[in-house]
């Protein structure tokens, strides 16, 4: 049946009006809709330790979930009032983690005292609004100690290029001793003073053998390579498995340790090396400043340079000693300006005392 020309007005009229209507009514109600959605928001709070102290200069990172994870965001040091505040932030779940940056020892955590991100608080954060987490952090144990060298020629000295490594131990399961050590989570010291100090912190409650190493890596007797396990007599060679001799730091979060004194003898003032190596070029000329760096790895041992004595370049003639290196596998990488970055590896065994050379050719980048 035809619609009537007056028929047809109607509709038109009704159309008409419901799209006045969704413009004068909808639209800006739309808009208000998106701009809330918008509204921007803020995470803020105060730092404290255990004792209630504000801490001033702890590091706060901001976190936003998303895509499965959590993505930094922001990152900023409290205030002298210990506090913080992240703003222009959209909305969401949000978490925080802290790390010190004070130099005191205070550990790293996530806010609510969980250790990982996965044991972390969190709060779900609504447009313009501010979401306000508040934490107290905890203060690690220290190990402190001494660290000193004897030279042949001038005798016992302050050292000051040790690093000493505290390891931490796996307690077995049947509560007899220790299974193994954690060599992934083993932690620095800070390079010792001239004085020859050093201080292990941030560590957290639990079991430790320290191991001292050499970080001039010059030769030491007995084939050391400049590196001990703390207690362990000196007269004892070394090896990377003779942890279970060491001594064993039992910590607690906020307590100070004293280690006793490490010393290591160097073996002569003018060592001949296991090894040298000449770094060339393909045409045999010698490449001066190349990067070496020796790194033994192994599936139940931490990597570290080893073997090098001083700076670990290429001298003017290309060449660059390796002095009584631990046994084991290395892996050797040689880099140099305009030169295509070599790796190679290789063993060295127990009884490899005598001088020899080797050749490593570096091709030019294309």
């Amino acid at each position: 049946m035809a619609v009537s020309d007056r028929g047809k007005r109607r509709v038109l009229l009704v159309l008409l009006i419901t799209v006045v209507l969704t413009i004068a009514i909808g639209g800006p109600l739309w808009t208000n809709y998106n701009d809330a959605q918008a509204a921007p928001v803020a995470v803020q709070g105060t730092i404290r330790s255990q004792d209630g102290v504000i801490l001033k200069g702890i590091n706060v990172q901001v976190y936003r979930w998303q895509r499965h994870q959590w993505d930094a965001v922001k990152a900023m040091d409290t205030d002298a009032h210990g506090r913080y505040r992240f703003e222009g932030l959209e909305s969401g779940r949000y978490t925080v983690a802290f790390e010190d940056d004070s130099g005191v020892g205070y550990l790293e955590s996530w806010w609510g005292g969980g250790l990982t991100a996965s044991s972390a608080r969190y709060r779900e954060v609504a447009p313009g609004t501010t979401a306000t987490m508040n934490d107290r952090v905890v203060l690690g144990a220290a190990i402190t100690g001494h660290a000193t060298l004897t030279d042949p020629d001038l005798g016992e000295l302050d050292a000051t290029q040790f690093s000493i490594v505290a390891c931490p131990l796996i307690p077995a399961k049947d509560g007899s001793g220790f299974s193994g050590v954690r060599w992934t989570r083993s932690i620095s010291s800070l390079d010792p003073v001239s004085a020859g100090n050093w201080r292990i912190q941030n560590l957290r409650t639990g079991s430790y053998v320290l191991q001292a190493v050499d970080n001039d890596e010059y030769p030491a007797l007995r084939g050391e390579l400049g590196s001990r396990w703390v207690g362990v007599p000196a007269t004892t060679p070394y090896s990377l498995g003779q942890w279970r001799q060491a001594e064993v730091f039992t910590v607690v979060n906020g307590h100070v340790y004293s280690a006793p004194s490490v010393n290591l003898t160097y073996a002569s003032s003018n060592p001949t090396p296991a090894l040298v190596l000449t770094i060339a070029d393909p045409s045999g000329s010698p490449i001066a400043g190349a990067a070496v760096h020796l790194e033994l790895t192994g599936p139940t041992q931490f990597n570290f340079q080893s073997g090098m004595h001083g700076a670990p370049f290429s001298g003017p003639h290309g060449t660059i000693p390796v002095y009584r290196p631990t046994p084991g596998t290395y892996t050797l990488t040689v880099s140099a300006p305009g030169f295509v970055t070599r790796r190679i590896t290789f063993k060295f065994t127990p009884d490899e005392r005598g001088e020899s050379s080797s050749t490593v050719t570096l091709q030019p980048e294309s």
